[in-house]
């Protein structure tokens, strides 16, 4: 029986074990390839399970990261994929807070991997040395940034203990049953960290269950066939890139990755999708933009045949032009935060219709019912602005090491009288009379930008420590391109605080998305009747400003 993430590889593996399966630069790997490679981290975390919770990885999406993904799925031990370009002290805390002890990055992000040794790393793996043992039979030093070249652990270290590990097995039993290394539908399989409104980060803790109806549910509505080229464009801290790899890899399809050294500007990836002959790509709105502002995306792609957009809103004369110039690809609108994977979907065939305004995000998946429900969680009449709530298999198993956290987001459903969770969104929507879902932003201070899920209050929690700031508020604005802009206001009433110091500082503190496109310097902010901040007022501004 089928049930864990790894399952969807098997079958692949088996029936074409010569295919490629991966396409990185111009190098190809074959299923087997995949495998074997992937049977070398198993062995290893399976040496070592019992003494780690979780295992982190630092690394653009390249083949090494993948197999060391799926060795640590086979091991029954969950993965923790962390943002490449967020500052040390953001991904220290994550470090920190989660108990990671080994981590494994590609050579890029070594002098970042070697200062998260202060918040507990204690074992690095270099990604790098596995393509070349796979090639050449050896490994490259790693040197570390104090020099010391033994502080990093190589592949073929790797490969050693794990043919050490077999002999050990094997000697004992050839067929482990012990019930303490059994993994269930229900266990995790990997952490998606994304921002808190306290300033720290929120693991978002996906079970196999959850990963699995959403892999499932996507091999068998986009129809993926083992004739299929995907293009990856989402890091592996993204979901979307859940379906980039493992989808793919359930086809039996083949996964295009641009060469490491490659600038990825967008007219150059828009030429290497069209040289590669990619079928399917899911993105965000922004990387669309992009293509079509800067990448010459009226070239056109022939091969293409669907593209699927996630993480925020398309606005829709761009959707437009991005369909004139790919007038051969559906469009489908893929809805769910991060905690519900995937929630809903809704395909554009032809055109847009004159007069719509925005997409919906449409029906539910299979094994996922969706709901709109008012203050008081009572479902709301067709056409009633209400929040969204997700019940079923892609609804997250809860946030890491914060229960307190998670019986705010999980609550017993209003609508059954025995035992069952729904998921608070904090999404506003309201079901069309042909009951898809129209999208109606959020209820919090979450927004996305630049295909970003940003915390308002994170923003805020990191500008409040830089001196001589009274008071402050992080508003967002609606942008055509981006989704939202950020904008920072701030009130020194007892000395001036410097733009480019503040700047400087949050750099550390903060990833670039998160930057506040301005910053505003007022006298004292507006506020309310009870003395709060008036957000109200302040948002008001920012549009008579933007006109």
């Amino acid at each position: 029986m089928k049930y864990l993430v790894q399952h969807f590889i098997e079958d692949s593996i088996r029936q074409r074990g010569n295919a490629t399966a991966v396409k990185q630069g111009a190098t190809l790997y074959t299923y087997g390839q995949i495998d074997s490679l992937s049977s070398s981290f198993e062995n290893y975390f399976a040496g070592v399970r019992s003494q780690h919770k979780l295992v982190g990885i630092l690394s653009r999406v390249r083949v090494e990261a993948i197999v060391a993904m799926i060795g640590a799925l086979r091991a029954g031990l969950p993965y923790v994929p962390l943002n490449t370009f967020a500052p040390i002290s953001w991904l220290g805390n994550i470090i920190k807070s989660a108990g990671i002890k080994i981590l494994l990055a590609d050579r890029h992000f070594m002098s970042t991997a070697q200062a998260l040794r202060e918040y507990g790393v204690e074992t690095i793996i270099c990604l790098d040395a596995v393509a070349s043992e796979a090639e050449n039979g050896h490994a490259p030093a790693t040197t570390s940034a104090d020099g010391l070249e033994d502080e990093v652990l190589q592949f073929s270290q790797i490969s050693q203990h794990s043919n050490l590990h077999d002999r050990m097995q094997h000697s004992v039993s050839l067929t482990d049953t012990s019930p303490n290394m059994a993994t269930l539908a229900d266990d995790i399989a990997y952490v998606l960290y994304t921002s808190g409104s306290t300033g720290t980060p929120k693991g978002i803790l996906i079970t196999h269950r959850n990963a699995w109806t959403f892999i499932d549910w996507m091999h068998q509505e986009f129809a993926l066939t083992p004739a299929d080229r995907i293009f990856n464009r989402a890091p592996l801290q993204f979901d979307l890139s859940v379906f980039d790899i493992f989808t793919t890899f359930a086809a039996g399809a083949c996964l295009v990755l641009p060469d490491m050294n490659s600038n990825n500007n967008a007219h150059d990836v828009v030429s290497l999708m069209i040289d590669e002959g990619i079928t399917m790509v899911y993105t965000t709105p922004s990387t669309f933009i992009s293509w079509l502002s800067k990448g010459g995306l009226e070239r056109g792609i022939p091969s293409l045949r669907q593209i699927m957009y996630a993480g925020e809103p398309f606005p829709v004369p761009y959707l437009r032009k991005v369909m004139d110039c790919l007038p051969q690809a559906r469009v489908s609108n893929i809805y769910g935060p991060t905690e519900t994977n995937i929630v809903t979907y809704y395909h554009i065939h032809d055109r847009i219709p004159d007069g719509m305004e925005s997409i919906p995000i449409g029906k539910p998946v299979h094994d996922t019912e969706a709901y709109i429900v008012d203050e008081n969680l009572q479902s709301m009449e067709k056409g009633e602005i209400g929040e969204i709530l997700i019940r079923g298999g892609t609804v997250f198993g809860g946030y890491f090491g914060d229960p307190e956290r998670t019986k705010e987001k999980l609550i017993q459903s209003p609508f059954h009288s025995y035992p069952t969770l729904v998921c608070r969104t904090g999404d506003l929507g309201r079901m069309l009379p042909n009951g898809d879902i129209e999208y109606h932003g959020r209820m919090d201070n979450m927004v996305k930008t630049r295909g970003y899920r940003v915390e308002l209050g994170e923003v805020e929690s990191a500008i409040s420590s830089f001196p001589g700031i009274d008071e402050l508020a992080v508003i967002a604005h609606p942008h055509e391109r981006y989704g939202n802009s950020i904008h920072a206001f701030i009130a020194c009433m007892r000395s001036a605080v410097s733009e480019p110091e503040l700047r400087k500082e949050l750099a550390s503190k903060l990833p670039a998305y998160m930057m506040p496109f301005e910053f505003i310097f007022m006298d004292s902010l507006p506020k309310t009747a009870t003395g709060k901040v008036d957000r109200v007022t302040l948002s008001q501004l920012l549009r008579v400003e933007k006109r």
